[in-house]
């Protein structure tokens, strides 16, 4: 059961998510995919393997097999999913022991990324839930192990039948526990392998769940790389292209707007390792692990 404290928190986060997505709201703005379900009323989603966002607005719709255009109730609703997924976060940074967890979580609504998501009219509410969905799949526990690996698993599997990327927020959520294991010392390799296999397992865990029932032969959206040649170029392709869209804001003068709060993030992190006498070498081995993760 939410508390009431947790209401009230709920209430802050969804109120921030909707003043962060308000400019979208009044813009009212159609992609080509909104365009194109506008003038067709057709849904689409199953194609993609996407099938529960299909089910979901033709619940919503309530118009037989012609998809409505809900905006902008649709973008409305996902802050409500959007502010519950910062919660579960503030919850799971809490058993963390985490400091201002209620702070630390809301950076999760400020997601650039999620901004476009939200930006789709008709897709807005089905990305929403995703990344509620695969955020719950990640902070979920219960003292009862089965019950809480059958959340889990039910939670990852929703989250992609909704919309696929979204699942990549566990993958981020692991790379923020493994920083917060090395800023709190807990450096024990037995603790970080633990972590990180339990982690993977449940995520493949339901990715194969999905691809077994859900996902379609040509949807790309949900392809893996494929054990070969071409996945291997696949794999360095991918590199490259991160490596030169992060070195395309290094240029002239501007790597001193990166390299001051750089310098002040990495500082304030290592502040109580230092304090505290830690093992920094380790320390920034589980930093360095995380970004690859990340």
């Amino acid at each position: 059961m939410i508390c009431k404290n947790d209401k009230k928190i709920l209430a802050l986060y969804s109120g921030l998510a909707l003043l962060f997505i308000y400019p979208l709201i009044q813009a009212g703005v159609f992609y080509r995919d909104d365009l194109d379900r506008a003038i067709t009323g057709q849904y689409g989603w199953r194609g993609l393997g996407r099938p529960v966002a299909d089910i979901l607005m033709k619940i919503l719709s309530a118009s037989g097999h012609y998809n409505l255009d809900l905006f902008p109730y649709t973008m409305i609703t996902s802050c409500l999913f959007i502010g519950a997924s910062s919660l579960l976060l503030k919850k799971h940074l809490t058993q963390m022991d985490v400091q201002h967890p209620i702070f630390v979580a809301a950076f999760l609504i400020f997601n650039p990324y999620m901004l476009q998501n939200i930006a789709y009219r008709y897709d807005s509410l089905g990305m929403a839930l995703a990344f509620f969905l695969a955020v719950l799949s990640y902070t979920y526990s219960n003292k009862n192990l089965i019950h809480e690996v059958a959340v889990k698993i039910a939670s990852g599997v929703l989250a992609l039948t909704l919309y696929q990327p979204c699942a990549n927020i566990f993958i981020g959520l692991l790379a923020v526990d493994i920083i917060i294991f090395g800023l709190k010392n807990c450096l024990e390799i037995h603790h970080f392998t633990k972590l990180v296999a339990r982690k993977a397992c449940e995520f493949i865990s339901f990715y194969i769940v999905y691809m077994l029932l859900f996902s379609t032969k040509n949807n790309s959206r949900s392809e893996l790389i494929s054990p070969d040649i071409d996945g291997y170029r696949t794999l360095v392709s991918t590199v490259k292209d991160l490596y030169e869209m992060i070195a395309s804001y290094f240029h002239g003068p501007v790597y001193i707007y990166f390299l001051i709060p750089a310098f002040f993030i990495i500082a304030f992190s290592i502040k109580k390792p230092v304090q505290k006498n830690n093992n920094l070498v380790s320390l920034s081995i589980l930093i360095v692990i995380s970004t690859f993760i990340f």
